[in-house]
């Protein structure tokens, strides 16, 4: 368990000043709006000091379900407690929140905006965080994210496309999840994903619309949160998906830049392997096992032994240009509503 320490937020913000945070290269905001209660929806920073491994980026935008200040504490350990919770004035039983938690959901958080891109892919870095796990997952509290870019949902590529206790767990998409019973993050939540990405069409040149928003699910105890990655939500790098067959006592050569893109035509490198960080000859060891190598030259290898499935695994990846503007996608196993005309 680490010391707690408090992770700044500012609440009650002007949506505009969330959008100039939020959003990055590529984009020029038109407008910017928020529902739900004040307290749950802010500016955080300095979370790579006061919470590493926790946050998408150093500094972004929080929407929670709860106070988005109590997404960490103050003083003593870290997760005191296992019931973090707040019934907020935020909005319950949004119509397309609650196709996304199957059932009926409370205390959203809505941000929505209105912008015009450069290019034609928008993407966005996230995590998600609950108190909900892991006890309650797969048995009707599933706390759920939604995002809709021109009326169409945004999905990830992984599992049933949500951002939602039931999608992303111990035991569905094992490698996103991160356990935190124990108080090794320093953050109040029972358990966090590492960061996600989200990828959306886009009209460039023109004006488009986003919205983005939590709630929770089955009832309005035990909070959720979205971290949203400062200026993450842009069209200059795009990072994506790729795949791999591998076999038992067996290692595969994935290429993971060969398919992305970046409109500064800069140069592209990988910087993070699930969420940490990696240069040349760097090896992460993922939860199931699975071992991944950063080659340098854009490639990675995967490597597994006799004790491990084959090819279970998907995982994340970071990569940046030569303007440090990053995105990230996922490198997927074989096995691998909410929006508002």
């Amino acid at each position: 368990m680490v010391d707690a320490s408090q992770i700044p937020v500012e609440t009650g913000v002007d949506p505009m000043k969330m959008a100039e945070q939020m959003f990055g290269a590529g984009i020029k905001i038109v407008d910017a709006h928020y529902e739900g209660d004040p307290q749950a929806a802010g500016l955080y920073s300095g979370a790579d000091r006061y919470a590493p491994g926790v946050a998408p980026s150093d500094q972004g935008v929080i929407l929670s379900t709860g106070r988005a200040s109590s997404f960490s504490n103050a003083t003593g350990s870290a997760n005191q407690s296992s019931s973090t919770s707040t019934d907020t004035q935020g909005l319950d039983s949004d119509a397309q929140l609650n196709e996304i938690a199957h059932g009926k959901t409370f205390d959203a958080a809505i941000f929505s905006a209105k912008f015009v891109p450069m290019g034609s892919t928008l993407t966005m870095q996230v995590t998600f965080s609950s108190e909900e796990y892991m006890e309650f997952a797969k048995s009707g509290f599933n706390d759920a994210v939604g995002v809709c870019v021109n009326g169409e949902k945004a999905q990830l590529t992984v599992g049933d496309g949500d951002i939602s206790i039931d999608n992303i767990n111990a035991f569905s998409n094992s490698p996103l999840y991160i356990d935190n019973a124990d108080g090794s993050h320093n953050t109040e939540m029972d358990g966090l994903t590492v960061t996600l990405t989200l990828k959306a069409h886009v009209n460039p040149g023109e004006v488009n619309d986003i919205r983005i928003g939590i709630a929770d699910g089955g009832d309005a105890i035990y909070d959720s949160n979205l971290l949203i990655a400062g200026h993450s939500v842009q069209t200059e790098v795009i990072a994506s998906d790729d795949s791999f067959d591998i076999g038992h006592h067996d290692k595969a050569v994935v290429n993971l830049t060969g398919n992305d893109s970046d409109m500064s035509s800069t140069g592209l490198f990988i910087t993070k392997i699930n969420g940490v960080d990696v240069h040349e000859g760097s090896h992460v060891t993922l939860g199931d096992g699975t071992e991944v190598v950063a080659n340098g030259d854009g490639t990675i290898t995967v490597l597994t032994d006799g004790h491990e499935r084959a090819g279970d695994s998907t995982f994340s990846y970071e990569v940046s240009n030569g303007n440090g503007v990053t995105d990230v996608g996922f490198v997927l196993g074989p096995r691998a509503g909410f929006c508002r005309d």
